[in-house]
């Protein structure tokens, strides 16, 4: 944890959620896929 009490993410990889249908929002969970979300 940081000194603000949040987790830290040194050398771990994730993804913002874009399409707004994720359940583990601000992250992606792969939701985009079942939706066919598709950007431009």
């Amino acid at each position: 944890s940081s000194a603000s009490g949040r987790e830290a993410w040194h050398g771990m990889k994730a993804a913002f959620c874009r399409c707004g249908a994720s359940n583990n929002k601000p992250f992606c969970d792969g939701q985009h896929k079942k939706i066919g979300f598709k950007s431009d």
